[in-house]
């Protein structure tokens, strides 16, 4: 059973999005659902613009390989729904603790193509296990 809880970000402080977090300090406030946190951990940053996209930097740090979260490949997809639970994008994150010389590195999620959703927020963002090919 997956324990969830919530962290508030004021600023662009970096916060731990463990299980479930919530990031906020911009106007696009983003729930973080962590399905292989026993296995990566999320260091979400406050949202930010940039040209026409609402973007998340982070930095993932890899506590152990996502094969002992279940994960068939060294892949996550991570999918953005807004707060009426329509998809607004999907993501990949390839070659998750497969350089075991590198526990941690930067990630920008991808919250949404179109920065004018500010009301759609808060965004849920589902970190998950990648289908196999």
């Amino acid at each position: 059973m997956m324990s969830h809880w919530s962290v508030v970000a004021v600023f662009a402080a970096p916060l731990f999005a463990g299980p479930a977090g919530v990031v906020a300090g911009s106007a696009y406030r983003t729930n973080v659902d962590n399905s292989v946190a026993a296995c990566l951990q999320v260091e979400a940053r406050a949202a930010v613009v940039r040209g026409n996209l609402v973007l998340m930097p982070s930095t993932l740090k890899v506590k152990r390989s996502v094969a002992e979260c279940g994960c068939k490949a060294a892949a996550l997809t991570y999918r953005v729904t807004d707060r009426a639970g329509h998809q607004v994008i999907e993501g990949d994150i390839w070659n998750v603790g497969r350089d075991q010389t590198r526990d941690a590195f930067d990630f920008t999620f991808v919250l949404s193509a179109d920065a004018s959703v500010r009301a759609a927020s808060p965004f849920r963002l589902a970190l998950s296990c990648a289908a196999p090919d």
